[in-house]
């Protein structure tokens, strides 16, 4: 879930197929024949809970009688519906930090909570299987804590899998070093193409070894780092690689609010003149390819 994007799941009412569609802003169902069911702020969502073939939603009284209603719907994608509104939630948390992105899990994001506990471990189980089948292209465990057990394997078969281009560890409970795992073990991978860290509590010292993954590897196409905890040398870190890196199309990085010195603003200056160079050399590439 990302703001201004809306994100869209079936879910079924009454034996018949609805739209489900998830924003920063509301929570809508639409009808088989496109009309609106419901329209509900999200901040009127009072409790949400997921199950194998369903989600179910608490929505606040909207009237004086205060009574609250209960809305459940069967699906397939329970757990991820519940992933991306637990991202909305703590984006719009976030935003309302005015920039201070420090980590925040939610209860059901605690990963001693017994919900987190039981879905992530089933998920994961799935996940590690269809890695040994070479059957995932997607690996996504965002807003999630493994064991280091589960990252341990997911490694293994990352550095000789053929199949995955597309790794999604955004909003990652677990220890910071299962990151950096992931990161070594796709180090040369010819294959991988999008790479998203963002909102893991990264700090500099991952920031630097961000930097080292990007020097060698040379498939990652999309890197995504923003709402982290860098400072503008951890930043600078990172952008700086696109000095040797010209397989990097687009990274995601947020430039930190500092102090306002002459060095800190000299090195903002120079991050912003880079990703500007990247733009330029970007935009005559696809001029040539043309």
């Amino acid at each position: 879930a990302e703001y201004g994007k809306e994100v869209l799941f079936t879910v079924t009412k009454k034996n018949e197929e609805h739209k489900l569609i998830l924003s920063e802003e509301n929570i809508r169902v639409i009808q088989p024949d496109n009309n609106l069911l419901h329209c509900w702020p999200i901040n009127t969502i009072s409790y949400y809970s997921a199950c194998e073939d369903g989600i179910i939603f608490r929505v606040s009284p909207s009237t004086q009688d205060n009574t609250y209603t209960d809305h459940y719907f069967q699906t397939k994608e329970s757990f991820e519906i519940n992933k991306c509104l637990l991202s909305i939630i703590e984006m719009i948390i976030c935003k309302k930090e005015k920039g201070r992105h420090k980590k925040k899990i939610l209860a059901i994001h605690d990963p001693e909570h017994e919900f987190t506990q039981r879905e992530t471990r089933h998920y994961l189980d799935q996940t590690i299987t269809k890695l040994k089948d070479a059957s995932l292209s997607h690996l996504d465990i965002s807003f999630m804590s493994a064991r280091s057990t589960e990252i341990q394997t997911i490694c293994t078969f990352l550095s000789v899998d053929e199949c995955i281009k597309d790794i999604n560890m955004s909003g990652y409970g677990g220890n910071r070093n299962d990151i950096l795992s992931v990161l070594d073990a796709v180090k040369t991978s010819q294959l991988v193409e999008s790479i998203n860290f963002s909102y893991c509590g990264l700090d500099d010292s991952d920031a630097l070894a961000i930097a080292e993954f990007l020097k060698v590897n040379r498939s990652v196409k999309n890197m995504n780092v923003a709402l982290n905890t860098f400072t503008i040398d951890g930043v600078w870190s990172i952008v700086q690689v696109l000095k040797v890196n010209y397989t990097l199309e687009v990274l995601s990085v947020q430039l930190p609010v500092t102090g306002g010195g002459k060095r800190e603003q000299d090195k903002v200056k120079a991050v912003v003149q880079l990703l500007e160079q990247r733009l330029y050399f970007l935009k005559s590439k696809n001029m040539k390819h043309k």
